[in-house]
């Protein structure tokens, strides 16, 4: 965001109210070697910022999420990705999907590490718990997703849910769960029909509990060190969550997209729980002691993010330098 930007003294150039093509003018006028897109779909975009806008410097992606479900003709195979110079992928995994998908195949793909993880690990001691959870108590972060419906990804399993966290949470005081939806969530509820009241009165309900709280701030990464587990139904934090050792119980609507090479890998260090029964269940093993799969997410978690090795922002800016001191001989 343009405040986190200034945080770090880069004061950005932002459109104000210029019109869109004056606006790339400005931006033209820099005379820049690259240019960076967080996200690959023109549709979200002025016409002016597509593609074919594009062709005054190197374009490059590095993706805006770690990318999972199995939608693999958008995720590896936009007008962008094709024109990119470079593409900046996560991991070995996604650079099979950029070569299984794209007619490039992988011959502007390089497979450098998600820079996300190496913010997550810079702030890996930050911490916050917006409940007054004691010593003894288990701080459970819940994280629904907002794809409602089959007609885009489908795992949101909020709908069927809600409720059942509702009471679980009323009937353990000893369990302090924050409801950090995704941010699209509660819009996407108004456009499928769920009235605004009926949303207020849930998060009425639940946040006037003395352990139960939701939290919408951009940087989860305090609450993420400050939690006990993650209970999600996709998708993005299942690669984030890893990085922290941490359990992770996944509730499965049974009627998603799946996953990819790349989210599969992920499941081998996940819970899944097909009901909220196995929820609770799973749950009651975990504060039991009961995770055998804490090898396998520290396993997982080397594969996603070595802080012993170079960064990703360091890979990626010793490709950009190269290349660009190679272009001005």
């Amino acid at each position: 965001t343009a405040a986190s930007l200034a945080e770090a003294g880069i004061r950005p150039i932002r459109p104000e109210h210029r019109k869109m093509g004056e606006f790339l003018d400005l931006v033209k006028g820099f005379a820049p070697d690259y240019l960076f897109r967080q996200a690959p779909y023109e549709h979200h975009l002025p016409p002016e910022f597509r593609v074919d806008n594009l062709n005054f410097c190197r374009l490059c992606y590095v993706p805006y999420g770690f990318m999972t479900a199995n939608i693999e003709e958008s995720q590896f195979n936009q007008p962008y990705h094709r024109a990119c110079w470079r593409i900046f992928c996560e991991t070995r995994l996604h650079r099979l999907l950029y070569e299984k998908n794209s007619p490039l195949a992988a011959s502007n793909v390089v497979a450098a590490g998600f820079p996300k993880f190496e913010a997550l690990w810079a702030a890996r001691e930050a911490r916050f718990w917006p409940t007054n959870a004691a010593g003894g108590d288990t701080k459970i972060i819940w994280a629904p997703h907002h794809s409602l419906t089959t007609k885009w990804l489908g795992f949101s399993t909020f709908v069927e849910n809600h409720m059942k966290f509702l009471q679980l949470a009323r009937e353990n005081p000893g369990l302090h769960i924050v409801l950090r939806p995704h941010p699209a969530l509660f819009p996407k509820l108004l456009q499928h029909g769920v009235p605004q009241r009926d949303i207020d009165s849930f998060i009425t309900s639940f946040t006037t509990l003395p352990n139960a709280a939701l939290y919408q701030d951009g940087d989860f990464s305090p609450l993420f060190n400050a939690s006990d587990l993650l209970i999600s139904d996709g998708v993005g934090f299942f690669s984030e969550y890893l990085l922290t050792g941490k359990p992770i119980i996944y509730t499965d609507s049974g009627r998603s997209v799946g996953f990819n090479e790349a989210g599969n890998m992920l499941l081998g260090g996940l819970y899944r729980a097909r009901s909220f029964e196995e929820v609770t269940t799973r749950l009651s093993l975990l504060l039991s002691g009961d995770d055998p799969l804490r090898g396998a997410r520290e396993s997982i978690a080397k594969v996603l993010f070595d802080p012993t090795k170079a960064f990703p922002s360091e890979r990626i800016l010793e490709i950009l330098r190269s290349s660009c001191d190679k272009h001005n001989v």
